[in-house]
C-alpha cells in the first residue's frame, strides 16, 4: 500500500495522501484531511487510484513474475500534468516490467527516448494496413 499510496499522490500531484483499507471499505485521505469512500471521487481521482493500485501490484510481485503492463490510451482524460506524472511513472516501472502504450497522441512522444517509440505510419503499419501483426 505504500508504493500505492505513493503513486496516488505523485499522480494527483499530492491532493491525496493516503489510501486506506479495512475488512470493508477503501477510502483516501485528501490533503487537507478530509477522507473519502472510493465511490465519492471524481472519475478522473478514481482512475488515478485504480492505475496507482496496478501500477504498485505489478511492482510489488515484479521479483515474483514480471506482469506486462498493456495500456491502450488509457490516460486521455488526464489533463496534461497528469498525463506527464503518469509517463513518469511509466518509465520507472519499465525497468521491470514490459510495458507496452498504445496512443494517438503525438504529445507522448516528447516523454519517451526515441529508441522506445514506434510511429506505425513511418513502419507501413497504419489502420488502413491489410497486413496482420
Amino acid at each position: 500500500m505504500e508504493k500505492a499510496t505513493q503513486y496516488f499522490a505523485i499522480l494527483t500531484q499530492n491532493r491525496y495522501i493516503k489510501i486506506n483499507f479495512d475488512d470493508t471499505l477503501m477510502t483516501v485521505l485528501r490533503a487537507d484531511q478530509v477522507l473519502f469512500e472510493v465511490g465519492e471521487l471524481s472519475q478522473g481521482t478514481a482512475e488515478q487510484l485504480y492505475i496507482a493500485l496496478r501500477f504498485a501490484f505489478a511492482e510489488e510481485v515484479a521479483d515474483v513474475v514480471s506482469l506486462p503492463l498493456l495500456v491502450d490510451d488509457g490516460f486521455v482524460n488526464f489533463d496534461d500534468q497528469r498525463q506527464i506524472a503518469v509517463w513518469t511513472l511509466l518509465q520507472r516501472l519499465s525497468a521491470a516490467n514490459q510495458v507496452i502504450y498504445l496512443t494517438a497522441n503525438p504529445r507522448t512522444q516528447a516523454h519517451f527516448e526515441a529508441d522506445h517509440w514506434l510511429n506505425l505510419e513511418e513502419v507501413g503499419l497504419t489502420h488502413d494496413s491489410k497486413e496482420i501483426i
